[in-house]
């Protein structure tokens, strides 16, 4: 794991440093692949568009976004402008098409009399690429003025997909589909990244991810304290509605499911749709016998599960196969790491 600390700037230097050739590959990897499936003219003409907007939503609402990508910019000897189009590539990418296919990721709360001391544990499985390919890394960051947290994200890009602070804030997130619900707004990652870094508490962050709009593609937004409060928001661009755990479990896959939210599915969803039940009917099947004594490594066991094929929690193919996993501690301030498939690798635990 990473460690960085300091101002902005100096974050970003550090991390441009560190993984200077993961970022250049990556950059490259995503760059030319867009290019190839659309051509050069139409690449950079979308570029043009959207790269400015973005560029003065970060200078008017946080200014230390931009102080990070000039130092990554800087250290891994990539110009300023290829750094921020990583941060937004994805966004003005799925802007283009105006529609968004969920990524996978399955995430999972236990609260209350289902867990063997009455805690709160967390278990996510983070889908969609494989760990050593080298495009994701972990980090603990100390910024001047914010919290100290540790993240899950791609080289070179200011954000995080999973993060937990030392105020036992936390979070993990699985992505839903959404057409036609796509508008100018946050990158949802860097949005995430700065709620770490600004809030403390499951209240804060509500009123902080809420205040603000995604820029694209839907998100199931798991979010949890040290006092044991834990939500899931489901939010897309224009709409948002929250869950909360029943009978002392709470899932987030990759479709909406509460009342309010239900009405974005379409028939383009069938097949995620299909691969999302079954992962909620074997979590249920395997969490529900085991109430009154679900712990970590009950945790593990499920993120580790094979049944179902494709559809499976811990998955090997496919569109989402899982790159890393976590068991979440915010009432004790930790956190267990498994980098790699968890039915391939341990967990390493860490103090926030």
């Amino acid at each position: 794991m990473f460690c960085w600390k300091g101002k902005p700037y100096e974050i970003g230097l550090s991390h441009g440093k560190e993984l200077r050739e993961q970022i250049q590959r990556l950059y490259g990897s995503w760059y030319n692949g867009w290019v190839k499936a659309n051509g050069v003219h139409e690449v950079e003409k979308n570029i043009e568009k959207a790269l400015p907007r973005f560029e003065a939503l970060f200078r008017n609402d946080a200014p230390e976004v931009l102080e990070e990508i000039r130092g990554v910019a800087d250290g891994s000897g990539m110009s300023y402008r290829e750094i921020l189009l990583l941060n937004v590539l994805e966004e003005i990418r799925l802007e283009m098409f105006y529609s968004s296919n969920p990524f996978g990721c399955t995430q999972i709360a236990v609260t209350g009399d289902v867990t063997s001391n009455r805690k709160l544990l967390i278990g996510k499985n983070e889908d969609g690429g494989e760990w050593n390919r080298g495009e994701y890394a972990h980090a603990k960051i100390e910024p001047e003025d914010g919290n100290r947290f540790i993240s899950l994200f791609q080289p070179g890009r200011v954000a995080a997909y999973i993060g937990f602070n030392k105020a036992g804030l936390c979070f993990s997130q699985s992505s839903a589909g959404v057409v036609n619900d796509i508008g100018f707004g946050y990158p949802r990652l860097i949005l995430f990244r700065l709620m770490m870094e600004r809030c403390s508490n499951v209240e804060q962050a509500l009123d902080y991810i809420s205040a603000h709009n995604y820029a694209v593609a839907g998100i199931n937004l798991m979010l949890a304290d040290k006092e044991a409060n834990v939500v899931l928001v489901e939010k897309t661009h224009s709409f948002q509605a929250e869950r909360y755990p029943e009978d002392g479990i709470l899932i987030g896959v990759n479709v909406f499911l509460s009342k309010d939210m239900r009405p974005l599915w379409t028939r383009k969803m069938v097949s995620n749709i299909k691969d999302s039940v079954l992962r909620i009917d074997r979590i249920l099947e395997l969490l529900v016998p085991q109430k009154g004594k679900i712990d970590h490594e009950t945790l593990k066991m499920v993120l580790r599960d094979h049944e179902n094929g494709e559809n499976s929690i811990c998955s090997h193919g496919g569109w989402r196969p899982t790159g890393s996993s976590y068991v979440y501690d915010p009432q004790s301030l930790r956190i267990q790491i498994c980098e790699g498939k968890p039915c391939q690798n341990e967990y390493l635990e860490y103090k926030i």
